[in-house]
C-alpha cells in the first residue's frame, strides 16, 4: 500500500513539473526571426543579459553595454551597405551609421560615442555615464535594431 501511495505521489509531482514547464514556455518571450537568424543579434542578446547582471563588475557591465550596442549598429550598418569588414573596429562610424538608420536620438548617439571612446582608450576608469543609462541605451538600441531588421 505504501509503495502505491509513493508512486502516486511521484506521478503527481511529475505532472506538476511538466505543467510548470509548459506554462513557462507559454509565458516566456520567444525570440523573433531576426534574433534567431543573425549572429550579431544573438550575441547582442547575451551581452545585454550580462550588462543587466548586477553580480558582474561595473566595468564588465559597461563593456557588455557597449558590445551590445556596437553589434546592433554593425548589423544595421551592414544592411545599409556599409562594408564594415574593411574598418578597424570598434569605430564611431559604425555607431553613427547604425544609430542614424534606426533613428536613435542625439542623446543616444552621445552616450554610445562616449562608451566607444572609453572602449577605444581601454581606460581602467569607468565612463562618465551612469550604468543605468548605459543599460537603458543597450536595451533601446537592441529593440530598435530588431524592429528595423524585421
Amino acid at each position: 500500500m505504501e509503495f502505491s501511495h509513493a508512486l502516486s505521489l511521484l506521478g503527481l509531482l511529475a505532472a506538476c513539473a511538466v505543467t510548470g514547464y509548459l506554462i513557462g514556455r507559454l509565458i516566456r518571450e520567444r525570440p523573433s526571426e531576426v534574433e534567431r537568424r543573425r549572429p550579431r543579434i544573438v550575441a547582442s542578446t547575451a551581452y545585454l543579459r550580462d550588462a543587466l547582471n548586477g553580480n558582474l563588475s561595473t566595468h564588465s557591465r559597461f563593456k557588455c553595454c557597449f558590445d551590445c550596442v556596437y553589434l546592433c549598429c554593425a548589423e544595421v550598418a551592414e544592411v545599409q551597405g556599409c562594408h564594415i569588414e574593411d574598418l578597424c573596429h570598434p569605430t564611431p562610424e559604425v555607431i553613427a551609421i547604425g544609430l542614424s538608420a534606426i533613428k536613435g536620438s542625439g542623446e543616444q548617439l552621445r552616450t554610445a560615442e562616449l562608451l566607444a571612446a572609453w572602449v577605444i582608450a581601454a581606460s581602467p576608469e569607468l565612463p562618465a555615464v551612469p550604468i543605468k543609462t548605459a543599460c537603458t541605451l543597450a536595451k533601446s538600441i537592441r529593440r530598435k535594431t530588431i524592429v528595423e531588421l524585421s
